[in-house]
């Protein structure tokens, strides 16, 4: 598994490698001592000239339980395997969908690689990447409005043909939106545009979106492109960590009322509302992990 990913990735010459690796489930000998060979394999290529030297970064697929305990992780790459970086992709990972306490903890697994120096990368994070960016984690990664949530269970489950023959249709165009921190469908998004309420909200001047607020959905992409270095841009130039908490805070404090702004109108035409109930645990989020890292050290 690890020479073949590695000569493959070999192939394309990437600017980095990315190792496979095992999920480690437990914080084990069996899970852990797999993990880090898988690791030490990886990095033993690229010495004898298996594959050309490139920097490494380790994917590390931890469970729940193994997110509460980062040395078993961490420890396994500082010193035999010696890479430079970690990739993070939680087994089951939605922050949509992960409550408080299980995304805080994430948080501190992300947070801990600092301990060993390793840099971290969060994976599939999506606009929950910037409550992490805030708090310390700039480092993630994240699909076009898509692709921002990861399940093990369900790439392994074997999906049953539909007897019509035909495959099953996608999740449709998805536009990201900065007002309110979330990806939203097409649908909803005809109904906001024609919104005389709602619109002025959504303006974007931005590349081919001044061609008016259709053309943000049918250039998602192009959109998504401006709307997300944008925010990480502004996050960015405040100079220090208590000023980007409470930007994120702010921003998450206004998307949630713009959300209700939009739930209104949506139920008020007999459309689906959109569940913006993530907003609320990313905010408590926020203030549970900058509470602990703003506190005062004792003396």
């Amino acid at each position: 598994m690890v020479r073949g990913a590695m000569k493959f990735q070999a192939h394309h010459q990437p600017d980095y490698y990315v190792t496979p690796a095992l999920p480690v489930l437990r914080p084990n000998q069996a899970h852990v001592g797999v993990f880090q060979q898988t690791h030490e394999l990886a990095r033993r290529m690229t010495v004898n000239g298996e594959v050309p030297k490139r920097p490494i970064l380790a994917l590390a697929a931890p469970s729940t339980q193994v997110l509460r305990d980062p040395y078993a992780v961490y420890e396994q790459l500082v010193d035999r395997a010696n890479v430079d970086g970690v990739y993070v992709i939680p087994v089951r990972f939605n922050a949509k969908a992960n409550g408080v306490d299980w995304l805080v903890n994430y948080v501190n697994f992300l947070r801990s690689a600092s301990g060993w120096d390793l840099p971290v990368v969060a994976s599939r994070a999506g606009p929950f990447g910037l409550v992490l960016s805030a708090l310390g984690v700039h480092s993630f990664d994240s699909g076009l409005g898509e692709r921002e949530s990861f399940d093990l269970a369900s790439q392994n489950r074997i999906r049953k043909p539909r007897p019509d023959g035909k495959r099953g249709g996608g999740p449709g165009t998805r536009l990201y939106v900065g007002r309110l921190m979330t990806s939203l469908p097409s649908k909803a998004m005809h109904v906001v545009f024609g919104s005389a309420t709602l619109r002025p909200w959504f303006i974007c001047d931005r590349g081919l979106c001044r061609a008016g607020y259709e053309a943000q959905l049918l250039h998602h992409r192009e959109h998504f492109a401006h709307e997300r270095p944008d925010e990480l841009q502004a996050l960015a130039q405040l100079p220090i960590g208590p000023m980007r908490i409470q930007y994120v805070a702010d921003r998450l404090k206004q998307a949630t009322e713009v959300g209700e702004m939009v739930n209104r109108v949506l139920k008020d035409g007999g459309h689906k509302q959109i569940p913006f109930g993530h907003l609320e645990t990313w905010t408590a989020v926020l203030a549970r992990v900058s509470e602990a890292l703003l506190a005062p050290v004792a003396p």
